[in-house]
């Protein structure tokens, strides 16, 4: 009697991701950075923009905290606005790396951010550009050490708000968020590299209206236990 023997079909391999060429995870080892800026009316003393906590982040953790105020008042006469500006954030840039083949390579951070905010605005004119507004956003970058040229990536917003003269009012909100921001990027072989993600708080009060008019807005990072966090950074 014959005995038929069926042919061993081999299983479909499961597949996998590629692996990444750098990831970090906290403890970072890496480079941490910290950036701030202010900017309001020349000479005027009914602005004033703030960074009341400094940002810091630490590589430990990934933990990063600030706060930063923004107001304006229209104290010149009607028509004379003023304005306030303030940028605060923080980031991790990895320690340098040579690219060993020209190829485009997927960059991405993961954050997470838990995080208050508060927008007053009260104004006698609805039709004029008077406003307080917020945004938290995170990018990720590419750096090339041989060039000195920094390679832009996609930026996400975690958060943000605005209220302007024509809806007037108090807003105060506190919330959580997380987001992977990514891009695609160019290395080129024989190039150093560093790969580079930020948080930026971006707040912004005018008053451009009569006597009386005013705007406010502030962004906390730094109490009641709130802050960011960078869980993630990779390059595939």
């Amino acid at each position: 009697m014959a005995i038929l023997f069926s042919p061993l079909v081999a299983a479909a391999p499961v597949p996998r991701a590629a692996p990444a060429l750098l990831s970090l995870h906290a403890p970072f080892t890496a480079s941490a950075h910290e950036r701030g800026y202010i900017a309001q009316t020349p000479d005027s003393p009914c602005t004033h923009a703030l960074i009341q906590v400094r940002p810091s982040l630490a590589l430990t953790t990934g933990f990063g905290t600030l706060e930063a105020r923004a107001s304006a008042v229209s104290c010149g006469g009607a028509g004379l606005g003023n304005y306030s500006y303030a940028e605060a954030g923080f980031g991790v840039a990895s320690m340098a790396f040579p690219a060993n083949v020209s190829a485009t390579q997927h960059v991405e951070a993961k954050w997470r951010v838990v995080y208050g905010a508060a927008i007053d605005v009260q104004g006698t004119n609805a039709t004029l550009n008077g406003l307080a507004s917020y945004s938290i956003e995170v990018s990720t970058y590419l750096y090339d050490a041989t060039t000195a040229t920094l390679w832009g990536a996609n930026t996400t917003i975690l958060a943000a708000g605005s209220v302007g003269y024509g809806n007037g009012s108090s807003h105060i909100v506190s919330g959580v968020a997380q987001a992977t921001t990514s891009a695609n990027l160019p290395l080129i072989a024989g190039h150093v590299y560093h790969v580079v993600t930020y948080l930026i708080v971006w707040l912004t009060a005018v008053a451009a209206g009569g006597a009386g008019d005013r705007s406010a807005v502030v962004v906390d990072l730094a109490s009641n236990g709130n802050g960011a966090t960078l869980f993630a950074l990779r390059l595939r």
